[in-house]
């Protein structure tokens, strides 16, 4: 089982130059090894943009399975959230815009 660790708030500039807030969360696995790290910053009330997700393998190596406990644990720490929406840059269609259901 995959869970985020929620590590705290920090601020990056981003495409506008603005530096809205964002919540880090670290990825670890059951024996409590980090795989990486979420980077989520509030778009909406009910729309999250995932800024980052940075794995320690690499693109791809989180598997459809894990990435949906993934998404389960972020609708847990934003209940009013119906959408994540990002760049997605690896699998099927890289390179391109992406919002998603949770």
């Amino acid at each position: 089982m995959i869970t985020l660790h929620f590590e705290g708030k920090d601020a990056f500039t981003n495409l506008e130059g603005e530096r809205p807030p964002t919540d880090i969360y670290d990825i670890v696995d059951e024996d409590g090894a980090s795989l990486g790290e979420v980077l989520v910053k509030p778009k909406q009330e009910e729309t999250l943009l995932l800024v980052v997700v940075n794995t320690e393998g690499g693109p791809g190596s989180l598997g459809p399975s894990t990435v949906r406990q993934l998404l389960r644990q972020l609708k847990k720490f934003y209940p009013k959230a119906t959408k994540i929406a990002g760049l997605r840059t690896s699998g099927a269609s890289p390179e391109r815009n992406i919002e998603v259901g949770i």
